[in-house]
């Protein structure tokens, strides 16, 4: 086994070198994934190492046109993980090595370089390798309707911003700066040089203090040029399986912009989209056209959805694939109980894992104006359900979902312990082999609430009978 250290791979023997490479390849394959797996747990102890060494890194300024763009530099031996230090043993394992250590990459990096080095020296030869990549832009490129967010000069970017009134000689002692976010002029040029194998796509737009609704109209014109420009390289992505788009407006998506960005992605499995936070949007503005397109991804697995006010009845409009194994639907303003007991057999009747939290907060709750109090689920693949059940005996609804195994209720009200302590016991999911359930203490009604015994039974009773039945449980008020 290898053990992450300051410096390089330690020397070896010759003759221990020799055998090691001797190995058949698969061997050796199979040895660098045991070595990566190992370095996943270090990494978590080396990044507290890292952080300890940053407050000592020397900064300097990019250039002398602006003293306050700053990049770290670090002319120490560096800590390596295990995978690492077997990378740099020789040339045919630093190969081998170099699959999985170029495999995931994220912007802003960890340290403040600027993104002319990635984009123009390190990407042309090690681009390839990517299979995941994360970007993460700033909005403040967004929000002039009347400049091109394009013409940003992209030399800043991913750096470190000094504080206005930091003086160069306290860099080094205290968090006084900022990261510089990626432009869209930097996201086309980090995608032209990792379109080839990459499989897994995140394009996160930060969510600043100063986004505020009077700048969203003019954020939403630069959104819309950013995706019509980006559209062309995305449908170059022949091989993503996985999109995620963070903190946009999706319902602000023209269909147009949505059907061209889609068509090129046949291969798409997942899709996840959050919108920005609800106080910086007004909901009911713009038309909804962002169903149909993605109804047309047959491939389509695993749909997420946080917070985003587009979904809504009108998905219901179009035909599904009906291959969606995995549901995600999170605070999203218009769908209620109603509305999503209407949307999962829609889209998604063949379901195995399913996640719902209808409202960002109980007081908002609103079942629907026709809701059924025993309207049932029918999903005789569901294997895992998240809810957040609220005040209401919402769980009831999955009563007839027998092939459940896993089962977490997160927020679960005092007066909901009874009856669910009674559809656990009455073994209503005979396939159930594990339950999490966290309590809430606020928002009760008065006519709900049990006293701290009648919790604590209801409680032991959950405890007793899981213990009894072999199945694993962590229930906590």
């Amino acid at each position: 086994m290898f053990v992450a250290r300051e410096g390089t791979f330690p020397d070896k023997s010759k003759q221990t070198i020799s055998r090691l490479i001797c190995l058949p390849l698969e061997i050796l394959e199979q040895i660098v994934k045991h070595v990566h797996h190992i370095s996943v747990i270090e990494n978590k102890g080396i990044h507290g190492l890292w952080s300890q060494r940053k407050s000592q890194l020397a900064f300097v300024p990019i250039d002398k046109r602006s003293q306050r763009y700053i990049m770290q530099l670090d002319n120490r031996v560096p800590i390596l993980n295990s995978l690492q230090s077997l990378s740099v043993v020789n040339r045919c394992l630093h190969d081998l090595c170099c699959r999985l250590l170029w495999e995931t990459l994220r912007f802003p990096t960890r340290l403040p370089i600027p993104i002319t080095l990635w984009i123009n020296e390190l990407l042309p030869k090690h681009g390839f390798r990517i299979r995941s990549l994360s970007l993460t832009l700033s909005t403040r490129f967004l929000k002039t309707p009347h400049n091109d967010p394009f013409r940003h000069n992209i030399h800043y970017d991913n750096t470190a911003l000094r504080k206005e009134g930091v003086c160069r000689k306290h860099l080094e002692s205290c968090n006084c700066f900022v990261r510089e976010m990626l432009s869209p002029k930097s996201v086309m040029g980090l995608l032209d040089q990792c379109h080839g194998n990459l499989s897994d796509l995140d394009i996160i737009f930060s969510a600043e203090l100063e986004n505020r609704l009077e700048n969203l109209n003019s954020r939403m014109h630069g959104l819309q040029l950013f995706f019509a420009r980006l559209t062309p390289v995305m449908s170059r992505l022949s091989g993503l399986r996985h999109l995620g788009l963070r903190n946009i407006h999706f319902a602000s998506f023209n269909d147009e912009v949505l059907s061209q960005m889609f068509s090129g992605l046949s291969l798409l499995e997942s899709f996840s989209a959050s919108d920005l936070p609800t106080w910086f949007v007004d909901h009911n503005k713009h038309p909804n056209h962002t169903g149909e397109p993605l109804s047309r991804l047959k491939n389509l697995l695993r749909l997420q959805f946080h917070q985003v006010s587009a979904v809504d009845e009108s998905y219901c409009h179009h035909s599904w694939p009906k291959v969606i194994t995995e549901l995600h639907l999170e605070g999203c303003s218009n769908v209620n109980p109603t509305v999503g007991h209407q949307l999962i057999h829609r889209i998604a009747p063949n379901l195995t894992r399913l996640r719902l939290d209808f409202c960002n907060s109980v007081e908002d709750f609103d079942f629907g104006s026709n809701w059924q109090e025993k309207l049932q689920f029918q999903l005789p693949h569901l294997t895992d359900l998240n809810i957040q059940p609220y005040e209401h005996d919402y769980l009831t609804c999955f009563q007839e979902c027998q092939n459940l195994q896993r089962l977490k209720c997160d927020l679960v009200a005092k007066g909901q312990w009874k009856y669910i302590s009674h559809l656990v016991c009455v073994s209503t999911w005979p396939k159930l082999d594990k339950i999490d359930l966290y309590g809430l203490d606020i928002y009760e009604s008065d006519d709900q609430l049990l006293d701290d015994d009648g919790i604590d039974y209801h409680q032991d009773l959950i405890r007793e009978f899981c213990d009894q039945a072999g199945i694993v449980n962590c229930v906590w008020i």
